[in-house]
């Protein structure tokens, strides 16, 4: 996903990167208001991770509170901001410049 993120990270060591957080905020990243009660499957496709990886991850993030779970549907939970908010951030990041996002 070339705009995960939404803007260039600072360089870091690749040492540093933590790939496990980096599929976990992609499963968070994947609800919209567009998909916003997804599948297990359906999270699987949309951000391109095995089922079983997009199976803990969704399970960690309902164990932290960042998703709930209707019957076989997940959605995104905002304890912090209101989704009008959340939507106008990704919208901003979205609209930035190409030069400020992710490769």
């Amino acid at each position: 996903m070339s705009d995960t993120i939404g803007f260039r990270a600072a360089k870091t060591p690749k040492t540093e990167f933590v790939a496990s957080l980096e599929r976990g905020l992609r499963v968070l990243q994947t609800f919209s208001r567009e998909h916003a009660q997804l599948t297990l499957s359906e999270v699987a496709v949309l951000t391109e991770l095995s089922p079983a990886t997009a199976r803990r991850s969704l399970h960690t993030l309902e164990m932290l509170g960042y998703v709930g779970r209707a019957g076989r549907r997940f959605l995104r939970i905002n304890d912090f901001e209101s989704d009008d908010v959340v939507w106008m951030q990704r919208d901003k990041r979205a609209a930035a410049p190409a030069s400020f996002r992710t490769q």
